[in-house]
Formats: C-alpha cells, sequence, structure tokens
C-alpha cells in the first residue's frame, strides 16, 4: 500500500512473453518496459506467470514504481497489487467459516449428551 500511496505512476509496455518450462508444462511471463519521471528506461520481469499468456507483446499497462528504488515496481491490475493479499484472506476466512462452524457444531452436539 505504501508504494500506491508514495509511488509514480507510469506508463509500461510488454516487450516480450517468455515462454517458461516447469513441471506443470508451459507458461508464460511478461517482461515489460518503463520510463521513470528520471528519463530512466528500465525493464522488469516479474515473478509470476500463467497459461495461457494473458499478456501479448505491445500491450499497454499502467504501473507504479518507487521514487527512491525504480526497480521495485508493480502492475496496477487487482492481482498485481493485492494477489497476495486476497489469496491469504480467502485462506482466513475459510478457516474462520471451518472453525465456527465445529464450534458451533460442537457445542450442539454436546447439549445431547449432558441431558
Amino acid at each position: 500500500m505504501a508504494l500506491l500511496k508514495h509511488g509514480e505512476v507510469t506508463t509500461a509496455t510488454v516487450v516480450e512473453v517468455k515462454r517458461i518450462t516447469d513441471s506443470d508444462g508451459y507458461s508464460y511471463r511478461p517482461v515489460y518496459r518503463y520510463v521513470t519521471r528520471a528519463n530512466e528506461v528500465l525493464t522488469h520481469e516479474p515473478n509470476y506467470s500463467s497459461n495461457p499468456s494473458n499478456w501479448e507483446v505491445g500491450e499497454v499497462i499502467q504501473a507504479v514504481y518507487d521514487p527512491n528504488d525504480p526497480a521495485e515496481v508493480t502492475i496496477l491490475t487487482y492481482f498485481g497489487t493485492f494477489g497476495v493479499s486476497a489469496i491469504l484472506l480467502a485462506a482466513g476466512v475459510a478457516a474462520i467459516i471451518m472453525g465456527g462452524g465445529y464450534y458451533l457444531a460442537s457445542n450442539f452436539l454436546s447439549s445431547f449428551s449432558q441431558k
């Protein structure tokens, strides 16, 4: 969130889509180029990939980078920005529902054994 709050928004262009081989087959990872306010041209290859490819060469996207460390950049998409947090939130909600269900069920079932 600090990067979103204090970062510089820029336009990035996908310059390459790399084909990655892994144990599940193939996936595709974008490489994009962006220009900082100081006119530095930087490229970034994120650590995520997809199959099928979500990116095309020449596609223009919005990104935000840290002005103090321009190599720290995030693509402004929902998953690019909140992906890990959304996954952890979903897991936490599932755990709360299962834990709450277990608690309610154990109290409900124990009321029968006390009679």
